[in-house]
């Protein structure tokens, strides 16, 4: 009786009891009746990934809605689950503001998202308003920040086409030592960020 109710019929094979079929072919329709039910009731048929993205576009639109009259420019670092330029493509136009942009984590894009960064920037270098730098090499199964040149990320290369493509703003050293205590120490890091990012700049044609 209650799958008569949602939509489901069972077929009786002359007898009072349905047969196993039967019972099979019941339980089939109920649960397709089930999920439409269920994709009816949410009123939308869409992935929780675009659900997610959605929530987080109607988010940072209230974001630079409200920092917009202040001059104030709200960024999505690409970092974490949104490490590839489609997914952070589909953000920032789907929030549509001058005053949302991107903080392009450089190390993320490229060790996480699997991109060049060549690739990244013909996506979203209209986008780039900050950058995270740093450098690391593999390490079991993650990833061990290391001395920016000593390492697999293409730093050098990434400055050369942020440099070459007119950018900007500042090349930002990001250094977790909080988060990841088996690293160098600063005083030893961050001289040596200066000192080849001095280079790296020098040679893409840009004053230190």
């Amino acid at each position: 009786m209650r799958a008569r109710k949602a939509g489901a019929t069972c077929s009786r094979a002359g007898s009072s009891s349905p047969t196993s079929a039967a019972r099979r072919t019941c339980t089939r329709r109920t649960r397709r009746c089930a999920r439409r039910s269920s994709t009816t009731a949410s009123g939308s048929s869409t992935s929780p990934k675009e659900e997610v993205i959605k929530r987080i576009v109607d988010g940072f639109q209230q974001m630079a809605a409200y920092a917009k009259p202040a001059g104030v420019t709200v960024l999505i670092e690409s970092h974490g689950d949104f490490t590839n330029s489609p997914d952070l493509k589909t953000i920032i136009e789907g929030v549509g503001s001058p005053a949302f942009a991107l903080l392009w984590d450089a190390h993320h894009t490229f060790v996480a998202g699997g991109e060049a960064p060549a690739e990244t920037y013909k996506q979203l270098g209209r986008y780039m308003r900050h950058t995270h730098l740093k450098d690391s090499k593999p390490e079991g199964n993650d990833h061990r920040y290391v001395l920016t040149g000593t390492g697999v990320v293409p730093v050098k290369e990434q400055v050369r086409v942020l440099a070459t493509n007119g950018y900007k703003g500042f090349y930002c050293y990001e250094w977790e030592k909080k988060w990841h205590p088996e690293i160098e120490e600063p005083e030893v890091a961050f001289p040596h960020y200066v000192k080849v990012m001095t280079q790296y700049l020098d040679e893409a044609g840009v004053k230190a």
